[in-house]
């Protein structure tokens, strides 16, 4: 067994006292590093096209209608007024898109 350890030791210290085995040891975080640097910049930037291009064109907030027959929806708060209109019946719908 000691002649095991002996052997190991020495070849855990000629390896790691190499100088390509200090630099890749230190060059593949680095490179990791670097790549994922790079990939949430990319990311970031699509991200931004994406959100552009989605709402590019659209000029005017268009209203949701929403039929209620039994009465059970709540009144629209403030700040939703603008974006749904409740109605009574689908006829009351119909008429109000016809407008």
């Amino acid at each position: 067994m000691r002649n095991a350890l002996t052997v190991a030791w020495h070849e855990f210290t000629s390896n790691v006292s190499r100088p390509a085995f200090i630099i890749w040891t230190l060059l593949v975080p680095l490179v990791g590093l670097v790549a994922l640097i790079i990939a949430g910049a990319a990311g970031g930037e699509a991200a931004l096209g994406l959100l552009e291009d989605a709402f590019e064109g659209e000029e005017e907030a268009q209203v949701i209608g929403v039929v209620d027959p039994g009465g059970f929806a709540t009144p629209n708060m403030p700040e939703f007024d603008s974006e749904f209109q409740l109605f009574e019946s689908e006829d009351a719908a119909r008429t109000a898109i016809m407008e």
